[in-house]
């Protein structure tokens, strides 16, 4: 290993250098033994591929560059609130002082929560087929130590891709995705003692976002009036409502016929990577699943609901519904491989349109954040165009979720 200066160089302000993320390569990445083999490295970078965008952590891509210029490339995920704060303030989101929204403490304790709760799922799971990127090292976060937290881990850009959030994913796309939340499933039901003792709870759950309900999203609702005014109107009162919230907890709420199961909890296109052809083309093959942060103990149909509300257009998840349902259910039984399904698929219907409701609040919440990042003017164009298909894909979630809420009516 050369001994030039840029070893000891801190990525981001953190405690990780770039001495440390060859040493851990060197230690545990048998590609990158293979091509430092009879070279030194003479050079070492790194740039955050996130852009700034990720809501919740910093993503690097470190390149070494060797003695006769072949280069290797490896990410390294360092958690944050500070791209959360950009995205917040940038639209002049205040309190009730004039204040600009800040990071409170209960936030700033989640995210610490959130990335350890990923390094749990690294390092403690058998993951048994779920597709998850190459982690070499998660490195749980502690500030009480001053051991900042990180995840390094294969660079998946030379076989596969992340698609944009706005871009619908195909039915064969789909049912790859569904095929590993069976699997997730499966894990939980044969672990359910495991899982239990994990006592994982939803990581924001302490964290008051009235500054983005009271502010983002009725700028929202302003802007698209026309295609989401009428619909959001009757839905927000019914699913910010307490009666709502315990609605999902009563013993005879659409909940209480199902157990409680671990759930990534972001399954969506921005957590997905999917393998690409010789071509650069993307596939309906699932790479893996990113972003395990918000893993938690939740209902079976949270997962599918967040899924198809957020990465599939309307038409696409009205006319396949179905057809999914039907997916998930025959692959969960044969991944129990003869142990009994605790729930039955009227049962898991029933769960997911209460999870349905949810996500379709927690959509409006992600779609008022994510367009309020600060763009270039090169890319306003294209912005401005996936703006408005998330905008549609609201209104039909808001179409179909008060049509529950309709059913749901009785209960409330």
């Amino acid at each position: 290993m050369s001994t030039v200066s840029f070893w000891d160089t801190q990525i981001s302000n953190k405690s990780f250098t770039y001495g440390w993320v060859y040493d851990q390569l060197l230690e545990k990445d048998p590609e990158f033994q293979a091509f430092i083999k009879e070279k030194e490295i003479i050079e070492a970078s790194g740039y955050d591929v996130s852009n700034s965008k990720g809501c919740f952590s910093e993503v690097f891509k470190i390149t070494f560059v060797a003695t006769d210029g072949s280069k290797y490339n490896t990410i390294l995920k360092l958690p944050g609130s500070e791209s959360f704060d950009s995205a917040i303030q940038s639209a002049f989101c205040v309190d009730d002082s004039g204040i600009k929204y800040k990071s409170t403490n209960e936030m700033e304790k989640s995210i610490i929560e959130m990335h350890n709760r990923e390094c749990d799922y690294y390092n403690k799971f058998a993951h048994e087929g779920i597709p998850i990127p190459v982690v070499f090292n998660a490195v749980y976060w502690d500030p009480t130590k001053g051991q900042d937290g990180g995840l390094l881990m294969k660079d998946l850009s030379s076989d596969s891709k992340m698609m944009n959030f706005s871009e619908s994913l195909s039915l064969a796309q789909i049912f790859h995705v569904v095929d590993a939340v069976a699997k997730l499933q499966a894990y939980s039901i044969r672990n359910q003692a495991f899982v239990d003792s994990c006592d994982y709870k939803f990581p924001l759950r302490n964290v008051d976002l009235s500054a983005i309900v009271e502010t983002l999203v009725p700028a929202l609702k302003q802007k698209h009036l026309s295609v989401i005014g009428a619909e959001l109107d009757t839905f927000l009162p019914i699913a910010l409502s307490p009666q709502f919230q315990a609605l999902g907890k009563s013993k005879n709420g659409p909940n209480e016929n199902v157990p409680r199961t671990l759930i990534h909890g972001d399954i969506y296109t921005n957590n997905l990577f999917f393998k690409i052809d010789s071509n650069k083309n993307v596939t309906s093959e699932l790479k893996c699943i990113m972003d395990w942060q918000h893993m938690h103990v939740n209902t079976p149909g949270s997962d599918l609901a967040r899924f198809l509300i957020l990465s599939c257009d309307g038409d696409i998840r009205r006319r396949n519904k179905d057809v999914i349902f039907q997916h998930f259910y025959s692959n969960l039984i044969k991944e129990l491989n003869g142990i009994e399904v605790p729930f039955t698929l009227d049962a898991f219907e029933s769960s997911y349109a209460y999870s349905f409701v949810e996500q379709t609040f927690q959509m409006i919440l992600m779609v008022s954040i994510f367009t309020s990042f600060p763009i270039s003017k090169n890319e306003e164009h294209a912005h401005n165009a996936g703006t408005e298909k998330l905008i549609l894909r609201i209104k039909h979630a808001l179409e179909d979720a008060n049509k529950y809420i309709e059913k749901m009516k009785w209960e409330l």
